[in-house]
């Protein structure tokens, strides 16, 4: 898949691409890095924003995907260290955030996140604090979600609770 419609001006404005994260989510709120397949499955709709959904599929925040505040690459985390810290050092990201990602993807290696999930690169997705909306109601899918859900950014900020995702995006 390429991540050219990622960087294109082709996004779906106001709407929020949210995403079940599992285990993964305090990984994502300490580092502001998301990372997920690059295969089938997790294919995503261009949207102008993204969340990532923890327990009970709250969603918490919310980033922009514009490419000035979100930095989307592919990566295969389970490549040698040295290898790996090269293709980072080479994405034009400043040096804290490729610190995250280094620390990011050490903390998955040692916690066994990476495992099981199949071989090859991931989508790694690194956010921007200046990119992102607190959302202090909580909002989160009023239907049990495993995959990703759509909705309006409007309606996730002024909700409170469960909110329904856009049918048929």
């Amino acid at each position: 898949m390429s991540l050219s419609h990622w960087s294109s001006g082709g996004r779906a404005a106001g709407v929020v691409l949210t995403v079940p994260t599992g285990r993964t989510f305090d990984y994502i709120r300490s580092f502001d890095v998301h990372a997920c397949p690059n295969k089938k499955g997790y294919n995503y709709k261009p949207t102008q924003y993204m969340a990532c959904r923890g327990e009970g599929g709250v969603i918490e925040r919310v980033y922009d995907l514009n490419p000035a505040k979100t930095h989307i690459f592919l990566l295969d985390p389970i490549l040698p260290e040295g290898q790996r810290n090269e293709i980072i050092d080479r994405q034009p990201i400043d040096d804290e955030a490729k610190g995250r990602v280094k620390a990011y993807v050490q903390r998955r290696l040692r916690d066994g996140e990476f495992e099981g999930l199949g071989s090859g690169p991931f989508r790694f997705y690194v956010f921007s604090m200046a990119g992102s909306t607190s959302l202090p109601n909580k909002p989160y899918p009023a239907r049990t979600a495993q995959n990703q859900r759509y909705f309006y950014l409007n309606e996730l900020r002024n909700k409170q609770g469960a909110v329904e995702p856009i049918i048929g995006f």
